[in-house]
């Protein structure tokens, strides 16, 4: 029997052959800790492509903490787990309580929880959430490429994450001197 996802219409650009068509989402409760507007995301294709041809295994590290800079230019800080989705939802077992992110997703590109930002030491784990369209990361000095259904990679400051429907997050070096701002 096939593994279905139903958070989200496979985008066609990206859909894999043979894969089912969406089936609708169930309705859940919960209250989001952030919400993202349509209006505040960046214009499609600016900013993302990265060039250069790193290699792009090798693990970004850092000295200084790390922070997530959302479409809407909210900062914070990935000091713990962050869940970015249509409608994100935490996990039924998890260490901490982690910090919801609501991004706006019009043509339902992305998933309800699609993308899980993990600490871990001076870097974070980017971990899809078995999403059916996936994301694109783009490390400092690669070409961006393809996170897989349930695949998770290591990322650090500079990365810049495509969830679809023109939502980009990026992984930067935090401000000294700045706070997050929920």
């Amino acid at each position: 029997m096939p593994d279905l996802d139903d958070t989200a219409p496979p985008r066609p650009d990206v859909a894999e052959a043979g894969a089912p068509a969406g089936l609708g989402s169930a309705a859940t409760a919960f209250e989001p800790t952030i919400q993202l507007s349509a209006a505040s995301r960046p214009v499609p294709g600016e900013g993302f492509s990265p060039a250069g041809d790193a290699e792009f295994d090798e693990p970004v590290e850092t000295s200084r903490a790390l922070e997530l800079l959302c479409p809407d230019g909210t900062r914070l800080p990935l000091d713990r787990t962050v869940i970015v989705g249509r409608r994100p939802a935490p996990p039924r077992v998890a260490r901490d309580e982690p910090v919801l992110v609501t991004v706006d997703s019009p043509r339902r590109e992305i998933s309800a929880s699609h993308l899980e930002l993990r600490p871990v030491g001076r870097t974070v784990v980017a971990s899809d959430l078995r999403s059916s369209n996936g994301s694109r990361v783009a490390l400092p000095g690669s070409r961006a490429r393809p996170l897989a259904r349930g695949e998770s990679l290591v990322v650090g400051a500079g990365t810049s994450i495509d969830l679809g429907d023109g939502v980009v997050l990026r992984i930067l070096e935090a401000d000294a001197g700045q706070e997050g701002s929920p």
